[in-house]
């Protein structure tokens, strides 16, 4: 079995893995601070995995101690090379401009995704399929999104196990653990909902059972409408979306 090539320094991965591109051949935003690429914010390609970002928002995520990709979360770079480096840079010059407009930069995206009032570090980013589906624990979007796919899915085989004794066949008998079951077999491991949000979770699990029900009295085969999608996805977002923590 090959062994496992070993990871630049960070100094060898900034001088010679991270390219800059131009705008035109980007997404038009910055996955981490979400602002459109411009002259003054160029896109950087980190090049072991492909993805891009701003050049500032990834410099100031490499100099809060991280060596992962904020979409992936593979290492890019040995961390241990942090400290030797540290050691052997200069200290900027106290009111250096550059440095503080990337510091601005990147606390106005940590407040953007809901990382008031937390820790140094950067928040934790849970990515599926590259998509980042949740920050710090709470619902991105796509995350949204997802979490009404499987969902609508884990429902399904809650009123399939129901058919089991089709003449008894009562929605509104289910119990709430076994709907708060459902939720959690849908919910990818590290959202976070709040105690007191689980009855509003339970009435739209309740809302898709009800639709299954109602489809299979009337012999057609249950669909979720994009109606139906969308109305979810702006009840799960009130729920544990990243818009639920602001103040």
């Amino acid at each position: 079995m090959p062994s496992r090539p070993s990871l630049p320094s960070n100094n060898v991965f900034v001088k010679d893995l991270m390219i800059s591109v131009s705008p035109c051949s980007a997404d038009n935003h910055c996955p981490i601070c979400k602002e459109e690429y411009d002259e003054k914010h160029l896109p950087t390609l980190l090049r072991p995995c492909g993805h891009i970002f701003g050049k500032q928002c990834i410099h100031s995520w490499f100099a809060e101690g991280i060596n992962t990709c904020p979409l992936d979360r593979n290492q890019l770079f040995d961390s241990s090379t942090y400290a030797e480096e540290d050691e052997a840079r200069p200290s900027p010059p106290v009111g250096d401009t550059s440095t503080q407009r990337n510091s601005t930069r990147f606390s106005n995206a940590r407040r953007s995704e809901g990382f008031r009032g937390r820790s140094r570090s950067m928040g934790y980013l849970l990515c599926l399929s590259g998509e980042i589906i949740a920050v710090d624990g709470y619902v991105t979007p796509n995350g949204c999104r997802r979490l009404v796919r499987d969902l609508w899915y884990e429902i399904g085989v809650l009123f399939e196990r129901l058919l089991i004794h089709p003449d008894e066949l009562d929605p509104l008998s289910v119990s709430d653990d076994e709907i708060r079951s459902s939720i959690l077999d849908a919910l990818p491991r590290g959202i976070r909902v709040d105690e007191t949000a689980w009855p509003a979770m339970g009435h739209v699990a309740r809302t898709m059972l009800n639709r299954y029900s109602v489809a299979y009295a009337e012999g057609f085969q249950a669909r979720m409408t994009v109606e139906d999608a969308m109305c979810w996805g702006q009840d799960i977002w009130d729920i544990c979306g990243l818009d639920s923590t602001e103040d």
